[in-house]
């Protein structure tokens, strides 16, 4: 895209096209700088995507959809420069879902808590495992009460 949009601007435009002075200012940014922050926002996201379907990165942590909210967010500043309706709706809703995870996770981290007896099974450092995966863990076996040594 070709133009650039720059300057200080104290205005809007109505519906019927007339410009208004509203006393707020908005410094405007060039469309060149807007369309590489476009290109950006597809270089993040890509890979991110890719890695995640190979398995180097779970869906389910905070890493992914924190690079899917900054590959997002740049998108939608390269559509800032010409309006494009179907991918904005894209890309604010991919930030939306992509909040949305992280809140989940965030709650879901908080609310977990462990015993005294499950504590002791888990690991002392802090693992690859995280909080949510130890909890369904802990959840998955079967306990019984037995004096010590003997088996099952």
């Amino acid at each position: 895209m070709t133009g650039t949009r720059s300057g200080i601007w104290h205005g809007a435009i109505t519906a019927n096209g007339d410009a208004v002075d509203t006393g707020i200012v908005m410094a405007t940014i060039p469309a060149a700088v807007l369309d590489r922050a476009g290109i950006a926002g597809a270089i993040v996201f890509l890979p991110a995507c890719a890695v995640l379907q190979i398995g180097l990165i779970g869906g389910q942590g905070y890493l992914f959809a924190s690079l899917a909210i900054f590959a997002a967010t740049l998108g939608l500043s390269s559509l800032s420069n010409m309006l494009n309706l179907p991918a904005t709706i894209l890309q604010v809703n991919c930030n939306v879902i992509s909040l949305t995870g992280i809140l989940r996770i965030l709650f879901l981290n908080r609310a977990i808590r462990f015993n005294k007896e499950e504590k002791a099974l888990l690991p002392e450092k802090p693992s690859i495992l995280s909080r949510i995966a130890a909890r369904q863990r802990v959840d998955a076996v079967q306990w019984r009460d037995a004096e010590a040594g003997t088996g099952p």
